[in-house]
């Protein structure tokens, strides 16, 4: 028998799958002789290089349900980033799916997923090494095996309800690890969090998900953990695994009471699941020269690096100096005196910034 949530979930799914977003339709793209579906947005403000994520749905779903629950259309316009929304093709029984190195299809998604993620780049100016894949359930699984199999192309990943299939927990060898976000439901048994889902398929295989994201801590050599929590409709804890000599981190949201679902739409978990994604990726986002005037790079003197409070920074003369976040957007701007000027960052939120001192422009990450 139904509970009152699935009722009313199966309601919503009626109701949003009979709706039509204004303009967006489906565009097509020929891989190795296959037309390809994909749902392509564009902020109407969109900036030269601007980042572009793709959201992949589950199984059975597709790619129309996701654009219209996940909330990624009208962050992507609010926060100024393309957003693309493919569709899996059918499994050998007839679901739409996404081959995470499973075994229920010969399905090429990871030539394909990389392969648009080229052809949007090119076609729109978008900014390649600001790409990214997330995902719903399967959409999760596959943005995993794009971490593991095509890091080149998609520069951090994150997972809602999904986990690594068998094969990509056996054999995920990446020289290049990602960051990897991961949000979980506790009373999740789809993909239950201990690990228990069938290995029929190649869909289990993978221990419980603490461990799946202790092995990214490894790869991606984390060393600190932070620890936070909300007390909201749903308590959330939150693991921010952090300290990697390339400034990559792991996140782990683990939401008690929430089942197989994206946080923040079907149910009231207390966190948006899209806002919280966003802001993870937002963290690894590189500022492309032409679209800041950012042209000449050299050595600015200033310490420490990292910083926690105030930046020093040694200047000859009454240069210009300014910070820019991820996305070439000016966060402080001063006229520096000459000797050592002492900048105060502390109303900056942990992450990586540019500073721009004259023509100098180098890099800092605040703590």
């Amino acid at each position: 028998m139904l509970n009152l949530r699935s009722f009313v979930q199966i309601i919503l799914i009626c109701l949003i799958s009979s709706l039509h977003l204004s303009g967006q339709e489906n565009l097509f793209y020929d891989y190795e002789g296959v037309e390809r579906e994909y749902i392509f947005q564009m902020p109407s403000e969109l900036s030269s290089n601007a980042p572009l994520v793709f959201v992949l749905h589950g199984y059975t779903s597709n790619n129309e349900f996701i654009s219209q629950y996940s909330g990624f259309l009208e962050l992507g316009e609010q926060e100024g980033f393309a957003v693309c929304f493919p569709r899996g093709l059918a499994d050998a029984a007839g679901n739409t799916h996404w081959n995470a190195n499973l075994n229920i299809s010969n399905v090429d998604d990871i030539g394909f997923l990389s392969s648009l993620a080229s052809y949007l780049q090119d076609e729109h100016g978008l900014n390649p090494a600001n790409t990214f894949s997330c995902g719903m359930s399967n959409g999760g699984f596959m943005s995993y095996t794009l971490a593991c199999e095509a890091p080149d192309v998609f520069k951090a990943i994150a997972s809602v309800t999904g986990t690594m299939s068998g094969y990509d927990w056996n054999n995920c060898q990446s020289e290049n690890p990602i960051p990897v976000m991961q949000i979980s439901g506790t009373i999740d048994e789809v993909v239950p969090m201990d690990g228990s889902i069938t290995t029929f398929g190649g869909w289990g295989g993978a221990p419980d998900i603490y461990n799946v994201i202790d092995s990214w801590v490894v790869k991606n050599n984390c060393t600190e953990l932070a620890v936070d929590s909300t007390s909201t409709t749903m308590p959330t804890k939150m693991h921010y695994h952090r300290g990697a000599g390339n400034q990559h981190e792991v996140w782990q949201y683990v939401i008690t009471g929430m089942d197989h679902t994206w946080p923040g739409f079907w149910v009231d978990t207390g966190i948006d699941g899209t806002e919280e994604i966003w802001k993870f990726f937002s963290r690894y986002m590189e500022i492309e020269s032409s679209a800041n005037d950012l042209a000449k790079e050299a050595n600015t003197n200033f310490y420490p690096n990292p910083v926690s409070s105030h930046l020093n920074v040694e200047s000859s003369n009454q240069d210009q100096l300014t910070i820019y976040n991820n996305l070439g957007q000016i966060l402080l701007k001063s006229t520096l005196s000459i000797g050592v000027n002492n900048i105060d960052v502390s109303h900056l939120e942990a992450g990586s910034y540019t500073l721009k001192v004259g023509e100098n422009i180098d890099k800092f990450v605040k703590e």
